[in-house]
């Protein structure tokens, strides 16, 4: 392949998105590179980001084309309705190319824009894409990555794996079954065949998941939740298999009752005593909160019981500290007392 040295660029990134960007690069990727993870960024971003001006604008025209049209019943707009529509994109082309260029500068970077990005932004000629709203290549790439971080954990890791969505909600609307390589959370490879049901996601769960049903012959009832970052490989396969109505709604209720990231773990009943902090704190942190089973108060104490995975009890409450005591099973109270023993003793050592 051609080596063109053009295709290395500067620029300038806050430290805010270059800290957010290697954060990101540690944990969906197997290996340390900054220029591969940066094409990929412009690769599967270009298209949506409003850094690209002259793709948002035309959105932006369409959006509000849209609104008259429905408005007034009507497919053609008169004159005054586009000249109206040409005045408020001129507006906010205007805002946008001030804002996608008073990004701060902070770490110096100079990574090298592969062929397929080069030539399909048209780089390096007059007819670059965005020539016209940013003073050079590099400022439009530095306003793509500094968009980019500004997004929430689960919309950047929806576009980084942008490609393996796809193939997979390919495969779920012609419901083919899909073969993955997964790496599980022991870092170890497998090949997994599976039916898969659809993609979870949303700010809460923060991740990405794959709902699916096992292929194998003798694991067919195996309800999967599979996190969209630790799949490596995905191929859709030739043989389907439609997931019915009846094993939907098996899914969704598991899903319900156990919540996705302890969907394949096994439930145990805890009870848990907490202090009218500790309950305030468990009404306001939603994420990975379990569901209590019953709830008793006693004085200025709360105790609730659980049905759940002891490893949710673990990654959620011990955030919680003295305002959390487990009371049984005893082998999970003896957890806690460990780990917060070892912690200070870490402390007393200095």
């Amino acid at each position: 392949m051609e080596n063109r040295t053009a295709q290395r660029i500067s620029l300038s990134l806050s430290l805010e998105a270059y800290s957010t960007i290697v954060s990101d690069m540690d944990i969906f990727q197997n290996e340390n590179n900054l220029d591969g993870y940066i094409n990929k960024i412009i690769k599967n971003f270009k298209e949506v980001s409003v850094a690209s001006i002259s793709i948002a604008k035309e959105r932006e025209r369409e959006k509000y084309a849209n609104w008259i049209k429905a408005a007034t019943r009507s497919e053609v707009m008169t004159a005054e309705e586009s000249a109206c529509i040409d005045q408020l994109v001129i507006g906010y082309t205007d805002e946008l190319t001030t804002r996608m260029n008073s990004f701060k500068n902070g770490v110096q970077l100079k990574p090298r824009i592969n062929n397929e990005n080069y030539d399909d932004l048209n780089m390096g000629s007059s007819s670059f894409q965005e020539d016209e709203y940013y003073p050079r290549e590099g400022k439009y790439i530095k306003a793509l990555l500094e968009e980019y971080a500004l997004l929430p954990f689960f919309e950047r890791e929806e576009i980084y794996f942008k490609e393996t969505i796809e193939t997979i909600n390919d495969a779920i609307r012609s419901s083919n079954v899909i073969k993955i390589r997964y790496t599980n959370r022991k870092q170890q490879q497998t090949q997994i065949t599976v039916r898969p049901y659809k993609i979870a996601s949303s700010a809460l769960l923060r991740y990405h998941y794959l709902l699916a049903l096992s292929a194998d012959q003798d694991k067919t009832k195996d309800i999967l939740a599979l996190r969209v970052s630790r799949i490596s490989d995905v191929k859709k396969l030739s043989r389907t298999s439609h997931i019915t109505q009846k094993e939907q709604a098996i899914i969704d209720e598991t899903i319900r009752t156990k919540g996705i990231q302890y969907i394949v773990s096994t439930e145990s009943e805890t009870k848990v005593c907490l202090t009218e902090q500790g309950y305030r704190l468990y009404k306001s942190i939603l994420y990975l909160r379990p569901k209590y089973t019953n709830i008793i108060q006693e004085d200025n104490k709360w105790i609730l019981s659980f049905m759940c995975a002891e490893e949710q009890i673990k990654n959620y409450f011990f955030q919680f500290g003295k305002e959390a005591m487990i009371q049984s099973p005893d082998h999970l109270r003896q957890w806690f007392k460990e780990k917060y023993t070892s912690a200070a003793l870490m402390y007393d050592s200095e």
